[in-house]
């Protein structure tokens, strides 16, 4: 199958669809103005079909998951037949490139569309409906995380729970225990008492669906124990073998290395991240460097670059086998094996697989003595994700990697003849400022082009990220994640060996933390931004994709017009109202984003998302000592909580008693309560959200004008949507 060529004819300004295999079937269409015509010759020059396909497919994933509704496999497999059908058609006098180029782009959407509903299918496991209570539960241990001290989260198979029938019961769970002996392992069989809840529905709309997340890793419940388990079968059983030998690898590093630099360690040699504190997160996250934390393809590339020129260097200095065999394709074939090992060590995440299917088209290419570095790795790489694990498209990961590796190569593509002519031309010194030049231009194109997803997924932005990237990744590059690399060699050598290696490498992520901290000490050095809409961060998607294919001033004009209206449309979904799923949790936000509680509950989880969100990351103000700064704008009795809210003055009520149901019905524009409130009786608000309400509608939004967003208006009725419980 051949796709249709866009062919433009400069000098008369007029648009041809020629077919590539009847080069004299060609049919005029109209002519275009000079101008549009030269815009169109550069984008049809620019864009190509292989650029395009990664974004067809996110299109039809998108799509999918937007649905309010699950699509039935006929109506996919009769789109997948009809764009099929446009693609291979022929019909008499019918502008048939147009039509067959229309086809297939269509095609490759439907097949984004289907292989998300087919991952969809194929991932379907039993989830719990609600809490078991207190039950005797018996599985295998497939991964151990450990938390803060000995604490640890637990996700376990082959499940065996007290009175709940084998249908019903979860292929997995994600149970916390709070203390674990030293001869658990993953691979045994484990026995203990616990209780597990269903995965919880977003706690604000539009928020991240942790249903959605624990339904593509088929875990149906997540829970805790009440002591710790009892070993069934201490033996390690087979399936296991990654979890098994990344537990050993920890427990070696902690004998060497302990503290911050220790668990930091673990991090970067096993990807378990749960024994670094909350605030050091912070501080890397805010010194722009947190993704020295998330193995990725950074983290795969040095991996396998060290295996690659390490075997290298060592085979060039035997001169018979350097003047003999061909030595680089020997150290690519290292480097392929290296990314490979590293990646399944580490859990074999989305990016850490991007990095992996880069690197083997780089080392594959270096085989092949062609170039390695090409958009076109790029977009290979991100067909081979979408169509194996469609729902990676959702998350921060999937998104970021690629927006940063897109923007680099393409950035490297373009000024690679200009890098090469200097480091020919420069000394040691030179080529010295060259690197640190580099690495300047690789931090900042690399964080500006995060910058949108960070701000939609985290709603905050590191302003001091070059800095922060400048101090770590050389210690990064050069001692940490060789000593990574070393340590993986030195585990068959006796302890003293590792430990010395250990201690090389801790010594460097004591510098980086104290960098970190310095950074992240900095005035400015975190903005928060409110929630930003789908539609806007769609747009802001779209300028990203613009800006890495096309080169031409008009487009970057078009993106720069398109970011402003993104940029427009956060304004109109600020919220005035939040009010949580049970109706206990109720907070208002001022004109100038503060959050004020209307009650004494305190859901400190659903707080902490309202604040990251809607209020620039501040802690809300509670109810009782806003009663002195507002004045009569809040008054708070036994039986109610009245404020009014907002320049339009709309007035809310939480009703805490029924007593006084029929007063504050007649004076509220806006009631809420945890219990139900009859209709009959409750007829002058404009919004009542009671307890039957909101147990259907899940979390709300109320906004300036009194429209009502809900959690389950937003993401609809999906398999793994359930009933909002939270």
């Amino acid at each position: 199958m051949s796709f249709s060529l866009l062919s433009l004819v400069p000098d008369p300004g007029t648009v041809v669809f020629m077919s590539t295999e009847a080069p004299d079937r060609a049919q005029t269409i109209r002519p275009l103005p000079a101008s549009i015509n030269a815009l169109f010759t550069k984008t049809a020059e620019r864009v190509r079909p292989l650029y395009l396909a990664p974004f067809l497919l996110a299109g039809g994933i998108g799509t999918y998951f937007a649905l309010p509704h699950e699509p039935g496999f006929a109506v996919t497999g009769t789109l997948l037949c009809a764009a099929f059908f446009l693609t291979m058609t022929r019909i008499a006098n019918f502008p048939i490139p147009r039509l067959r180029s229309i086809g297939a782009a269509l095609l490759v959407f439907v097949i984004g569309f289907a292989a998300a509903q087919f991952r969809t299918d194929l991932v379907s496991a039993p989830v719990l409906l609600k809490e078991t209570g207190p039950r005797e539960i018996e599985g295998r241990v497939i991964d151990i995380e450990y938390q803060d001290g000995e604490a640890a989260r637990v996700t376990l198979d082959r499940l065996r729970i007290e009175r709940l029938k084998g249908g019903d019961t979860p292929e997995r769970i994600r149970v916390k225990f709070h203390t674990l002996s030293e001869a658990a392992h993953a691979g045994q069989k484990w026995r203990f008492l616990g209780n597990v809840n269903p995965p919880s529905p977003p706690v604000v709309p539009g928020g991240f669906d942790f249903q959605r997340y624990a339904w593509f890793k088929r875990i149906g419940g997540f829970g805790y124990a009440y002591r710790a388990p009892e070993i069934i079968s201490p033996s390690l059983e087979r399936g296991v073998f990654f979890e098994t030998a990344r537990q050993k690898i920890a427990e070696r590093i902690r004998v060497h290395l302990g503290g911050m630099e220790g668990a930091v360690f673990v991090a970067l040699a096993t990807g378990e991240r749960g024994e670094i504190p909350a605030g050091v997160q912070d501080d890397l996250r805010d010194a722009g460097i947190a993704h020295i934390l998330a193995i990725s393809g950074l983290h795969v590339g040095l991996m396998s670059g060290i295996a690659f020129f390490a075997l290298r260097f060592l085979l060039a200095a035997i001169p018979g086998l350097a003047l003999r065999y061909p030595i680089k394709k020997w150290a690519a074939v290292a480097g392929i094996l290296a990314a490979a090992g590293y990646t399944f060590l580490v859990g074999a995440g989305i990016p850490t697989l991007r990095a992996l299917m880069m690197c083997a088209a780089v080392y594959t290419a270096v085989l092949l003595d062609r170039s390695p570095i090409s958009l076109r790795l790029v977009a290979v790489a991100a067909v081979l994700i979408l169509l194996i694990f469609p729902e990676s498209l959702l998350s921060a990961s999937f998104q970021m990697s690629f927006a940063a590796v897109g923007a680099l190569v393409a950035f490297y593509e373009r000024t690679r003849a200009w890098w090469a002519d200097r480091y020919r031309a420069g000394g040691w010194a030179g080529r010295f400022i060259l690197f640190f030049a580099s690495l300047l231009a690789t931090s900042f194109i690399a964080g500006l082009a995060t910058m949108p997803f960070a701000a939609y997924h985290f709603n905050r932005l590191s302003l001091m990220g070059l800095a922060g990237n400048i101090l770590a990744m050389p210690i990064l590059t050069t001692f940490v994640m060789p000593a990574v690399f070393v340590n993986y060699l030195a585990m068959v050598f006796p302890d003293p060996v590792q430990g010395l290696v250990l201690q090389a490498g801790g010594a460097g992520i004591s510098l980086i933390l104290k960098s970190a901290d310095w950074v992240a000490g900095l005035p400015y050095a975190r903005l928060y931004v409110l929630a930003i809409p789908g539609a806007a961060f769609a747009l802001m998607s779209f300028v990203l994709a613009l800006a890495v294919m096309l080169r031409s001033a008009r487009a970057a004009i078009a993106a720069l017009c398109l970011f402003i209206a993104a940029c427009l449309m956060m304004k109109l979904f600020q919220p005035l109202l939040l009010v949580s799923s049970s109706g206990a949790q109720i907070a208002y936000r001022d004109d100038d984003a503060n959050l004020h509680l209307l009650n004494r509950v305190n859901d400190r989880f659903a707080i902490g998302i309202w604040s990251e969100r809607h209020a620039y990351g501040r802690s809300p103000l509670r109810w009782d000592r806003m009663e002195e700064e507002e004045g009569s704008r809040l008054f708070c009795d036994p039986d109610a909580c009245r404020a009014v809210v907002g320049a339009e003055n709309v007035k809310v009520s939480y009703l805490r008693h029924s007593y006084a149901l029929e007063t504050e019905c007649a004076w509220a524009d806006v009631i809420v309560s945890d219990r139900r409130v009859p209709e009959w009786i409750c007829t002058h608000p404009k919004i009542r959200l009671d307890r039957k309400t909101l147990k259907e509608s899940g979390s709300v939004i109320v906004t300036k004008n009194l429209d009502v967003r809900s959690v389950s208006e937003v993401r609809g009725t999906r398999p793994w949507t359930g009933v909002n419980r939270r």
